[in-house]
């Protein structure tokens, strides 16, 4: 009833308090506690330390392992609702390593499937990895996202930056600090009318390139109208404001002529 847990403070590691409805926990002789065991209403909070984020975290359950007096992992099930500066993600279940900053989303409840968010994506997969620093993730199993022109970020400019872009994959590799992201299997990127579609597409926000690579198709939405093309890869340079179809090409526009850049 209200249980209300100060969990033991290791050299290093920021203070976690966590309350639940109800609470077990085990050890073994002349040692501290190795597990714990957290149900119903579950709320645990992790204090900012070295100019970090606090965290939160809300479940139904809660188990945690020790190690002397460190956390060493805690698994979160139910309704799984994470929260730090400017992250919100969900899930069914979620696996954190304290020690290392990561995050595993797995698994679907009546809160959905494991999903993702900051200022400038929302992710949501079958499986979704988050390392805290540097916001780096890794997403399996259809994935979908949205992506937003942020604040510290770029869209192609082939793209409306002042509106989402929906990407669709089998996979995501998303690198948060280097603003790149690349989508792999069965590739989909579209905007209102304009659609690009591969094996691979890779977004650099930093630069604001676009590369789309193996079995390349688009559909473009330019100046001088609508444009559809074809190529082994198509390439979007932002600097140079051009499109490159890589050979074997075929950029045919509306009309049957070559595809404006």
């Amino acid at each position: 009833g209200d249980v209300h847990v100060a969990l033991p403070r290791a050299p290093g590691s920021p203070v976690r308090n966590v309350r639940s409805s109800t609470f077990e926990a085990t050890g073994e002789p002349g040692k501290d506690l190795t597990a714990a065991r957290f149900q119903d209403q579950v709320e645990y909070r992790e204090e900012a330390i070295e100019g970090g984020a606090p965290r939160f975290v809300r479940s139904s359950l809660l188990r945690i392992t020790f190690a002397d007096t460190a956390v060493t992992a805690a698994v979160f099930s139910g309704g799984v609702q994470f929260g730090e500066q400017g992250l919100q993600a969900s899930g069914a279940e979620a696996h954190y390593d304290p020690t290392n900053g990561t995050l595993r989303l797995s698994g679907i409840d009546v809160g959905g499937a494991p999903h993702v968010a900051d200022e400038q994506i929302e992710v949501d997969a079958d499986i979704i990895d988050v390392a805290l620093a540097g916001r780096q993730m890794s997403a399996s199993g259809s994935v979908t996202t949205l992506l937003y022109a942020g604040a510290s970020g770029r869209l192609p400019g082939l793209l409306q930056q002042g509106e989402p872009v929906n990407v669709s994959a089998d996979t995501l590799d998303y690198q948060g600090g280097a603003g790149t992201a690349v989508y792999a299997g069965d590739a989909t990127l579209w905007q209102g009318a304009t659609a690009i579609r591969a094996d691979q597409i890779r977004i650099d926000r930093a630069s604001a390139n676009l590369t789309a690579s193996g079995n390349a198709r688009s559909t473009l939405v330019l100046d001088l109208g609508e444009a559809v093309g074809r190529a082994a890869g198509i390439r979007y340079d932002d600097d140079a404001r051009t499109i490159i179809y890589d050979t074997p090409a075929a950029a045919i526009g509306a009309a049957g002529a070559a595809a404006p850049a």
